[in-house]
């Protein structure tokens, strides 16, 4: 699956995060976001069955908010 986090509908404007953090179930996965993206992508199998979606990102000064728009891709 592709795991898209934005804070504005595509196209968007600037993230204003440095860094996210998604975790879907059990998996949990962060990266640094690239200066300027308006939104993270993440890929990662996941297990069927229900699960809790939880996001972060956190911006330069350490505030950590949730994306406001998700897109979950299959892509297999």
């Amino acid at each position: 699956y592709a795991v898209t986090l934005r804070t504005r509908p595509a196209p968007a404007q600037p993230l204003g995060a440095v860094h996210a953090r998604l975790k879907v179930g059990g998996t949990e996965l962060e990266k640094v976001v690239d200066r300027g993206a308006a939104a993270v992508r993440f890929e990662t199998d996941l297990l069927p069955g229900p699960a809790r979606l939880q996001t972060w990102l956190t911006d330069g000064a350490g505030a950590e908010r949730g994306a406001y728009y998700v897109e979950i891709e299959r892509l297999r």
